[in-house]
């Protein structure tokens, strides 16, 4: 794969995770949803 594309696919992990956080935030089970932020928060570091 090319920068570009690498690019394209860190991108669309960011947006993905974003989409699902704003999902969650929603949502009213709170354990659920600091786990799912921890892991959230994790992806994103990961993409950097």
């Amino acid at each position: 794969a090319d920068g570009k594309s690498r690019i394209t696919e860190e991108m669309m992990a960011i947006v993905g995770a974003k989409e699902v956080w704003s999902n969650f935030r929603h949502t009213r089970h709170g354990p659920v949803t600091d786990e799912m932020k921890e892991l959230i928060h994790q992806e994103i570091d990961n993409n950097k």
